[in-house]
């Protein structure tokens, strides 16, 4: 699985950067595991990768809050169906 992360703030161009990550265990209850299809890179990402925003994540942090996938699994408790189109935010 790979993501996008940056380990300093600065310009977009020069600190963000594709980096493989573990994969994500099982959902827990009430939980999926959705394959992130596309996901926009919008002006409050912006803003994070530039340090600019409100709150600053701790560093290295990945980057997205929004995106479309499909769901690959569901946790116990969940009645979406595996395959189904999902939207997601970071919570």
């Amino acid at each position: 699985m790979y993501m996008l992360q940056i380990s300093t703030y600065g310009d977009p161009t020069e600190v963000v950067g594709l980096v493989e990550a573990p994969e994500p265990g099982n959902p827990k209850a009430n939980e999926a595991l959705v394959a992130v299809e596309y996901s926009p890179i919008n002006n409050s990402d912006l803003l994070t990768i530039r340090g600019r925003y409100g709150v600053r994540p701790a560093l290295p942090s990945g980057l997205g809050n929004e995106g479309v996938g499909r769901i690959l699994t569901v946790g116990a408790g969940d009645t979406t169906s595996n395959g189904s189109v999902s939207s997601a935010t970071r919570c």
